[in-house]
């Protein structure tokens, strides 16, 4: 990283040097394998230094290529006022121990200081209103320093690898720390961040090892991604409550982490993380001032159902709910104005629940997921007695009122309603199922009209509940179902073997006619309750025993017919 730093820092300083004037003839200096490129006609040396004349007439030093540990940077050259410091020595830079910036100068350039690895101790001016990237990066001896009330902006790098770093004003000017601005201060152990301040870049604080106590002001609207990431002694933050959006990994390692309980882990009013083992389908409500929800919250909770997300909420941050298979339903308000990249990736049975014209909606068309009206969702109502519960679309504020009632022979009856917000009874707005537990299996439910006629609901016993669907709520009974087969005579013919022999016609007599590979045994002890289909698949019903005669006399005759012309054949 160092390597590719320096080779970065030398890069930038080359193309600063280059672009100054293209059409110029350019003079390299190379000093110990190093290279920086300087307009002959617009650069110009003062003692140990190389310098620029600035359009103002002032003038910028952009190298200096002395030797000596302490150096003191000269307020005026050939009588023009010193203003900008763009580097130093990429040489000798190990060597420097201590630098004082004299008043007038109000910016340090890009990788200023770099390296300065022997460097103890530094004095800006407070003219000095701008610090470049990288400005101090790998000054890894330097212990203590104080950033000017004029300096808006705490820039990339700035202070990156300042091991040594113990302490650090950072003034009120400040509105602005940018990204690994103190990446691995080791040694950093107490930090105050500004009321200017809104954001917390990415890597800010990254590897602060001694970092135990931060104060955040009440401005701050954003912390990045892996901020105080393995600030191992980080236990006390707080996190304000302005703050909405908060990136991957903020505060992994660090003990603030690590302390909290397994469950919905908050930082000030952002949801942060899902932390520890979910239970199995789990359905989850967030608190109704919950003002965000964090990078990577819930992402692989693979036993995450439902979320209800509150109205507080305006920004799902990324990666939020990735890879959540079984989450089916999202609830999603219209104060949500941001979600972030893969927020909802990897929930292939998902359905968001929002209003019509919403960002919610926005989303799910964009990202072809299917979206249902709010108003219009699948919602289950249970009340407290007896846990009766409909299920069905119901408007906003809709409860379900059950109260116990009386009706005659009834096991349990009930006056079941829906009260609107405003604690009218009103109907259903389409069909919904009624569902009443009872231990009671033989029961039939019944409509209880006003005059007292019963309706049969022709509910259905499932799992210890009947279940009905309805669009009318009024009085429901439970009536155990007495009923019993009919015993009215049927049209049908008798199944049932005579119980005597039978002496002659009988118009209450059936038979059954067995195959003929059936013995006269086997069709004597068939059982008189099978029916026709169950004693035998040949077997076949007989009609009335006056067309068994019938027949049986046509049969006669024409065996008499028969024998009379063999009877007269013989004869002839």
């Amino acid at each position: 990283m160092e390597k590719s730093k320096k080779m970065a820092a030398l890069i930038l300083a080359t193309m600063l040097a280059v672009s100054s004037s293209s059409a110029m003839a350019v003079t390299v200096l190379a000093e110990e394998d190093t290279a920086v490129a300087y307009s002959s006609s617009d650069t110009e040396s003062w003692s140990e230094y190389d310098y620029q004349i600035l359009d103002d007439g002032t003038i910028e030093i952009i190298y200096y290529y002395g030797c000596d540990e302490v150096i003191i940077i000269p307020s005026e050259i050939d009588g023009r006022k010193v203003t900008g410091i763009k580097g130093f020595n990429l040489s000798n830079k190990e060597n420097i121990k201590s630098i004082t910036i004299p008043d007038g100068v109000t910016s340090i350039g890009d990788s200023a200081f770099s390296g300065c690895r022997s460097l103890t101790d530094i004095t800006i001016p407070d003219s000095v209103t701008s610090i470049g990237c990288e400005a101090f990066y790998n000054c890894s001896s330097l212990t203590n320093i104080t950033i000017p009330d004029g300096v808006t902006s705490i820039e990339y790098g700035t202070f990156y690898d300042c091991s040594s770093l113990t302490n650090i004003t950072i003034p009120d000017s400040v509105t602005s720390i940018e990204c690994e601005a103190f990446y691995n201060c080791s040694s950093l152990t107490n930090i105050t961040i500004p009321d200017g301040v809104t954001s917390i870049e990415s890597e800010t604080f990254y590897n602060c090892q001694s970092l135990s106590n931060i104060d955040i002001s009440n401005s701050l609207i954003s912390i990045g991604m892996d901020a105080f990431a393995h600030c191992k002694n980080l236990k006390n933050i707080k996190i304000p409550d302005s703050v909405t959006t908060i990136e991957l990994g903020a505060f992994n390692d660090t003990l603030w982490y690590n302390n909290q309980p397994d469950g919905l882990l908050y930082a000030g009013k952002v949801l942060y993380l899902y932390k520890g083992e979910m239970p199995e389908n789990t359905k989850i409500t967030l608190k109704n001032d919950t003002s965000g929800i964090a990078d990577n919250a819930f992402s692989y909770c693979t036993n995450l159902t439902n979320i209800k997300i509150p109205d507080s909420v305006t920004i799902i941050g990324a990666w939020a709910f990735f890879s959540c298979p079984n989450l089916t339903a999202i609830e999603i308000p219209s104060s949500v104005i941001g979600i972030g990249v893969y927020a909802l990736l990897g929930c292939g049975n998902l359905t968001i629940y929002g209003n019509i014209g919403s960002y919610a909606e926005s989303y799910a068309n964009t990202n072809v997921i299917p979206f249902v009206d709010i108003n219009k969702k699948i919602t289950t109502l249970t009340s407290k007695v007896d846990n009766i519960s409909v299920n069905g679309t119901f408007d906003n504020g809709v409860i379900l009122n059950v109260e116990k009632a009386t009706v005659e022979n009834a096991v349990k009856a009930y006056n079941i309603t829906l009260k609107d917000e405003n604690g009218n009874t009103i109907q259903p707005n389409g069909t919904i199922t009624v569902s009443i537990p009872s231990d009671k299996a033989n029961c039939k439910v019944y409509l209880i009209k006003e005059d007292g006629t019963k309706v049969d609901m022709n509910a259905t016993y499932n799992n210890g509940n009947y279940e009905f669907t309805t669009d009318h709520l009024s009085i429901y009974a439970l009536i155990a179902d007495t009923s019993e087969p009919s015993n009215e005579p049927s049209n049908e013919p008798s199944n049932e073997p005579s119980n005597g022999p039978s002496n002659g016609p009988s118009n209450e007599q059936s038979s059954t006619i067995s195959d003929s590979s059936k013995s006269n045994s086997d069709t004597n002890n068939t059982d008189s309750n099978k029916t026709t289909s169950e004693t035998g698949k040949n077997g076949v019903e007989t009609g009335d025993s006056n067309n068994l005669f019938a027949m049986a006399a046509m049969l006669t005759g024409a065996i008499t017919a028969i024998s009379t012309i063999i009877f007269k054949k013989k004869r002839t």
